[in-house]
């Protein structure tokens, strides 16, 4: 069977550019909610995503939920599936001084999705724009990317397999057609 692709409506999709621009160069993090794949479509449909501001250690390279935290969202998110349909997880990879942040998994990326609930992950590399605006686009490895006021943001969707008895990430596709024709959009003005 082919990977799924990942459709992201509109808002969860500007949600999460907020959430990382709200803490560049520091890491955000958040949930996000919709539909995961079915037998007649394979297709995650996000429709919903909340950033997580409260209880989080925030570093350059890392972000942490505290674990009361993370045990008092994962109960809600349980006890009301029908409200909160949690099918995985964003945080953001920020630039840091000259280090550009990442779009890619890191090791302790792929053991934090492994040891969760999560069927895929969003990592959001963000990173200060020192030019001209970058027009949304799809890129070859399934991502999107583009200017976003200040900043060039990367948004990649993973999906962990199992290959030679190890853990890897995959790169799902992202539709937003209409949202990165808005930012584009936007982008000229």
């Amino acid at each position: 069977m082919d990977p799924p692709i990942v459709y992201i409506e509109r808002e969860p999709f500007l949600d999460m550019l907020i959430a990382a621009v709200d803490t560049f160069k520091r890491e955000c993090f958040g949930y996000f909610f919709g539909s995961k794949p079915t037998k007649k479509k394979n297709t995650f449909l996000i429709k919903n995503a909340i950033a997580v501001q409260g209880t989080i250690k925030r570093a350059n390279t890392e972000v942490r939920i505290s674990k009361a935290c993370h045990q008092r969202l994962v109960r809600i998110f349980s006890k009301y599936p029908g409200l909160y349909p949690a099918i995985g997880y964003f945080h953001s990879h920020p630039e840091w001084g000259s280090i550009p942040g990442s779009h890619e998994m890191s090791d302790y990326d792929i053991v934090k999705m492994s040891n969760s609930n999560s069927e895929i992950a969003i990592i959001l590399k963000i990173s200060s724009r020192k030019r001209e605006r970058l027009d949304w686009v799809s890129k070859a490895d399934g991502g999107v990317r583009g200017s976003y006021g200040d900043y060039v943001v990367d948004f990649n969707v993973y999906r962990l397999i199992t290959e030679n008895s190890h853990r890897i990430s995959e790169s799902l596709q992202i539709i937003a057609p209409s949202t990165l024709k808005d930012l584009n959009k936007a982008n000229k003005r």
